[in-house]
């Protein structure tokens, strides 16, 4: 909802905002370390913009729809 309370999709542009304005902000004040990044594949979250941003902040710590086979240690984590 925008602040009028009125629905709003969610774009590319909507989408990057919430990263950076709300996210990342959160991420920093609780002081979260090692995180894994979770999304559903849609597409304003798998442009290549989105997914540039989320790499800049997750790195390979990025579990999506277009996400490449992640290594993690003794573990490997696929999205298929």
């Amino acid at each position: 909802k925008n602040d009028a309370s009125k629905n709003v999709t969610v774009n590319d542009d909507r989408y990057r905002a919430m990263i950076t304005n709300y996210l990342m902000p959160e991420i920093e004040v609780r002081d979260l370390g090692d995180i894994w990044f979770q999304q559903d594949g849609t597409t304003s979250q798998t442009s290549h913009q989105s997914m540039d941003l989320l790499r800049e902040h997750f790195g390979e710590h990025i579990i999506s729809r277009f996400s490449r086979l992640i290594g993690h240690q003794d573990r490997v984590i696929s999205h298929h």
